[in-house]
């Protein structure tokens, strides 16, 4: 029996647009009737999924920032976080700086993003993922509080040869990963989705065999070696496929409402 399932969110549980279904909400709402615990595992903000939080009458611990902390939803603070060090901020900031002088670094803490960057597209791409709205400041450095990620975006193309050149120079230190098509992350070493999927279920002493992970992502590879079922979206990257052992529909076609129902969920 199935005891709790992990839901990556921009191109899983939302649809290509952004916007919840209402048969994944009502699927969702079903397997919550049936004992399920839903935990969502995101790139974003706590706050950024709070409305969703919010429809899908969800509280419990969630993993954010693609598992360098997990939330509480009723209270907004942090149960656990895996911040970036001094010595790993410093390492990576001069790496980016270095292959992408003219790329914007959003800096990520529990509760704020950060800038050193201009109004511009990191503001713009950020906004359509539902995030707040950046705080600009003058410098990213010691003065914030500690990141728990680095984000960029730009040309895909662009963002994908970032990402390997930093796991070239950084990789054997930090985690560099490719989020969704539109972003590459660094976060502190050993940092991933599954490493704070384990920490969850142990919370919840909710064996492996009994979790579900459902994602589209390579940010999901981790999420879904983590879980008794790992089940990749029509949508899902190449990478991810590997990794699960079902697939379902795409997020245009409700693939997160259709393997909860064949699982016998909702």
């Amino acid at each position: 029996m199935y005891r709790l399932v992990a839901l990556d969110v921009d191109g899983t549980l939302l649809d290509p647009a952004h916007n919840l279904s209402l048969r994944t909400q009502a699927a969702i709402h079903s397997a919550q009737r049936s004992g399920v615990t839903i935990a969502l595992a995101t790139g974003k903000l706590l706050a950024s999924v709070q409305p969703l939080l919010a429809d899908l009458r969800l509280s419990g611990t969630h993993i954010t920032c693609n598992g360098a902390a997990l939330m509480a939803a009723a209270t907004g603070a942090p149960v656990a976080t895996w911040s970036l060090s001094d010595a790993h901020v410093e390492l990576a900031l001069a790496a980016i700086h270095d292959l992408a002088p003219d790329m914007a670094i959003a800096w990520y803490t529990t509760d704020a993003i950060y800038t050193d960057s201009p109004w511009g597209l990191l503001d713009e791409t950020l906004a359509a993922y539902h995030e707040p709205a950046l705080r600009h400041v003058a410098r990213l450095d010691h003065t914030l509080p500690p990141p728990l990620k680095f984000l960029m975006t730009g040309d895909h193309a662009r963002l994908l040869s970032l990402r390997d050149a930093l796991r070239e120079r950084i990789g054997s230190a930090v985690t560099v990963v490719r989020t969704t098509s539109d972003f590459v992350e660094v976060m502190a070493p050993g940092v991933s989705k599954g490493v704070a999927l384990r920490d969850l279920a142990a919370r919840l002493a909710i064996p492996r065999e009994a979790i579900v992970a459902i994602g589209d992502g390579e940010n999901d590879i981790a999420l879904l070696d983590a879980a008794g079922l790992g089940i990749a979206m029509g949508n899902a990257m190449p990478a991810l496929l590997p990794h699960a052992q079902q697939t379902t529909q795409s997020n245009a076609e409700d693939g997160v409402a259709h393997a909860l129902e064949r699982l016998g969920l909702a």
